[in-house]
């Protein structure tokens, strides 16, 4: 059995424009699978030049409940495709901004006759 799951973000989550003066850091609230992956990507980010954006990991139920209730994000990266619809239902993510950009596939692999 293969089942497929997507990750999903919502660009710009709930920020209007960057305060003038010095940068502030990105918030990046991201699924907790993604760890890992994301940290990484942040600081290659940093390393190019750029401010190292703040992630917070969580299951993505939670962050999603977050957001609905008021948190703001730049970015919100969820591997549950339903709670990006939830959001968007509620108009907590700006309209064209999200977008698949990744997946993977769960395989079961078991001894024959199980």
């Amino acid at each position: 059995m293969i089942a497929r799951r997507g990750l999903l973000i919502g660009l710009g989550a709930m920020i209007p424009g960057m305060a003038l003066g010095a940068p502030r850091p990105p918030l990046v609230l991201a699924a907790a699978s993604l760890q890992e992956s994301m940290t990484a990507a942040a600081n290659a980010w940093a390393a190019k030049g750029h401010v190292r954006p703040v992630c917070s990991f969580a299951a993505s139920s939670a962050l999603a409940r977050q957001i609905a209730a008021g948190a703001a994000a730049d970015l919100f990266i969820s591997a549950d495709e339903d709670w990006m619809d939830d959001l968007a239902r509620r108009g907590r993510i700006v309209p064209g901004t999200r977008a698949n950009f990744l997946g993977n596939r769960l395989v079961i692999v078991a001894p024959a006759g199980v």
